[in-house]
């Protein structure tokens, strides 16, 4: 399990070496410090999963079709998601306002000290890294009635896991300008995006998002602002090894706390092929860029 955990935040395969305090982590908290450690993994995954939904404003009719690779990464700024406030503890008399680090929080073991007996309570490092990065595929058909759809789909084989991380997802846009914008430049596209990245018997995310963007379309360019609101649930079934020997289960289910986001973004068409770009703001900020080509209109 120690090679799992870390996929969960993305398909980040580049970050398992910091994977090996997994099973020490889950030894260190229960209940709802447990809880409280991994929960900021959930509001990550949810605000990255959907970014770079953007191929480009669908204002006008005309078939195109474009394949692209969607990486971002997400950054987490502040004390939000990277700390939680353990539970009170009799034999440790915690300084006020005390913090311990979250699963996003850096990569340093706090220490609390019993001041009668001189033992000291340790609690767990986080992951310890400024930002996380991800990478999937996303073929777009459109434009029918000024409306398009977007596929997601990744598979990554994990031979320690005797299965494979898969990566699904679906969005639909339908721009609602053309109904009461008189200008063909200009749209206000609504769209409805459902994430899901899966490890059979090991985790399960799935996350739904909803979004308006209000944007321009040139003959090579376009810009856009958006806001959104979304919401994502990771479940947990897994086992790890206990101290002092044996194995335990670790179930659980985690929801995102940023249920609301905005953000801006650009993009260029240039003899077909596509380059985009896109921020999403609250915590955390995620920063994604699409490369790939497109047919048609």
């Amino acid at each position: 399990m120690k090679k799992l955990i870390l996929t969960v935040p993305f398909l980040y395969l580049s970050s398992i070496l910091h994977a090996q305090l997994v099973d020490d982590v889950l030894n260190f908290y229960s209940g709802t410090e447990q809880e409280a450690y991994f929960s900021p993994v959930a509001d990550i995954m949810t605000s990255a999963s959907h970014a770079g939904l953007v191929d480009r404003m669908p204002l006008e009719e005309g078939f195109h079709l474009s394949f692209k690779i969607v990486t971002s990464a997400s950054f987490v700024f502040g004390d939000q998601l990277k700390y939680f406030n353990p539970e009170e503890d009799d034999n440790y008399n915690y300084p006020a306002n005390f913090q311990a680090p979250t699963f996003l929080g850096p990569a340093e073991t706090v220490f609390v000290q019993n001041e009668e007996n001189g033992t000291a309570k340790a609690h767990s490092p986080g992951l310890g890294t400024r930002y996380l990065t991800s990478g999937v595929p996303q073929l777009t058909i459109g434009n029918f009635a000024q409306t398009s759809v977007a596929l997601r789909g990744l598979i990554v084989p994990i031979k320690s896991a005797d299965g494979s991380l898969t990566w699904l997802g679906g969005t639909i846009q339908h721009n609602l300008g053309q109904y009461f914008i008189e200008s063909a430049d200009w749209g206000l596209v609504l769209a409805l995006s459902y994430q899901q990245v899966k490890l059979k018997n090991h985790f399960d995310f799935s996350s739904q998002h909803v979004q308006l963007r209000f944007g321009k379309q040139k003959e090579k360019f376009h810009y856009q602002a958006f806001l959104a609101y979304q919401n994502g649930k990771l479940n947990t079934d897994f086992e790890y090894e206990k101290n002092g020997g044996g194995q335990d289960k670790f179930i659980n289910s985690y929801t995102n706390n940023n249920k609301l986001a905005g953000g801006i973004g650009a993009g260029l068409n240039l003899s077909g092929f596509t380059l985009n770009s896109d921020i999403t703001f609250l915590n955390p900020t995620v920063v994604s860029a699409q490369l790939g080509f497109m047919i048609g209109k």
